[in-house]
């Protein structure tokens, strides 16, 4: 075989490991997104689909509805390094000047969150999903309100 046959051939190589590295990695990507259970990559897929950051945690207490494509999470963040306020402007939570419905955030044995003036907010919609976010500074947690669209 000639030089350029063989380098040819290595470049083809290169290219076709490359490109199982990228399908993989797409297909991991969409297997997080579609992923609505409490269990598997719960974190990650909030994460994808509120666009929010979720730091360190102590707990979570989570609950999926399948009749209602519903997922309702409570996160206990792990706060000794958390500044709130850094947190809350880095992913664009504002602070609450209205009540909002703390019913959205309530299920199971989790008691109703107290909105008070220490909460940041932020809600959304996109063809995939509503949901609303809800951060207690006082307390370190974080509610989540994820509506499936589809």
């Amino acid at each position: 075989m000639n030089k350029t046959k063989i380098t040819l051939l290595v470049v083809a190589i290169i290219a076709a490991i490359i490109s199982l590295g990228f399908m993989g990695l797409r297909a991991f990507t969409t297997k997080v997104i579609e992923s609505r259970s409490c269990d598997w990559a719960n974190i990650d897929n909030i994460e994808l689909r509120t666009q929010i950051d979720i730091p360190v945690i102590n707990d979570c207490d989570c609950d999926y509805d399948e009749n209602s494509d519903v997922k309702r999470v409570v996160f206990k963040l792990k706060t000794g390094d958390i500044n709130f306020s850094e947190y809350a402007k880095k992913n664009k939570l504002n602070g609450v000047n209205t009540q909002i419905a703390a019913t959205d955030f309530t299920f199971g044995k989790n008691e109703q969150p107290k909105i008070d003036d220490s909460f940041y907010y932020r809600e959304g919609k996109t063809k995939w999903e509503n949901y609303k976010l809800a951060l207690d500074s006082k307390t370190g947690k974080l509610w989540v309100y994820l509506k499936y669209l589809d």
